[in-house]
């Protein structure tokens, strides 16, 4: 899965004080899909001579990720341009598939990227909780088929076992930049965070849970109408978002504003009595 895309405060990490002028470190651009001449050429030699398109994708994944050949393990922690995985033989769910993506697109394959759908999993930090999604990987084959590509596991299907969903380039490297901000806070770097985080909504202005965590980090340097507004922003893009709706409920709440926060507490409690009725009884 990835680095969280969403973060949910416990604590402050640092002493509540305003400050004039948040000053932060440029974030410079990545071409994330980029793979440089010898990846090139290993891929000619390996795979060009290879007729069929499914054949090709799943000697593609192999070639890649089995343990006999360039072994590139799967890596929580760390997110990755395509180049950069190859490299250091490692990367997290969005690093892999985008060495799969760029690897694919040059041996004349259609890859996309897809998210797929999983149950929201907590995992808490030091003063905050993540919340990880997860991302593969397609390939158009012949017809209306399509090869879905995992990298926690070997495995190539042709129907996907979860629901998945296109996500474009531009998203991807949109969370990219979302996802080296977390990396960047969870080591205390929250200039370094908000950096990243800002470059991902200036990707893509849409991705809500970006926006939530621009608040998150201006709420640790607390510069607090920035954080409200970046909060908000987040609200209006997705309202049933539980992790941007609990932001703010924490938001309000650290802030006195009582009745702003039982207005987003109230949401919460109608999101779960939603859930409920979908949820299977316990026997």
């Amino acid at each position: 899965m990835n680095p969280a895309r969403h973060l949910f405060l416990v604590t402050l990490l640092l002493s509540a004080r305003a400050l004039a002028d948040v000053s932060l470190p440029e974030i410079e651009d990545v071409d994330l899909l980029a793979i440089d001449k010898p990846l090139k050429t290993l891929l000619d030699q390996r795979l060009s001579g290879i007729r069929t398109k499914k054949e090709k994708t799943t000697a593609l994944h192999a070639l890649l990720f089995s343990s006999y050949e360039q072994n590139i393990i799967y890596d929580f922690s760390t997110t990755l341009t395509a180049q950069e995985t190859y490299e250091q033989k490692r990367g997290n769910c969005l690093s892999q598939a985008a060495l799969f993506v760029a690897a694919a697109r040059y041996l004349g394959l259609k890859a996309e990227f897809q998210s797929v759908k999983t149950y929201a999993n907590w995992e808490r930090q030091e003063g905050f909780y993540l919340v990880p999604e997860h991302l593969n990987a397609s390939v158009k084959l012949p017809g209306r088929r399509r090869a879905t590509i995992e990298f926690l596991s070997p495995e190539i299907h042709e129907r996907a076992k979860t629901k998945t969903r296109k996500v474009s380039d531009l998203q991807v490297l949109a969370d990219y930049y979302n996802n080296k901000g977390v990396e960047a806070l969870s080591l205390s770097d929250t200039r370094l965070a908000l950096a990243y985080f800002l470059k991902s909504v200036n990707t893509r202005s849409r991705s809500a849970y970006a926006w939530s965590n621009v608040g998150t980090a201006y709420k640790l340097l607390g510069e607090y109408e920035q954080a409200e507004a970046a909060f908000l922003k987040a609200y209006r893009l997705d309202k049933r978002d539980k992790s941007i709706v609990l932001n703010l409920y924490a938001f309000y709440r650290e802030r006195g504003e009582e009745d702003k926060a039982r207005h987003y507490f109230s949401r919460l409690e109608k999101y779960q009595k939603a859930l409920n009725k979908h949820l299977p009884e316990d026997k």
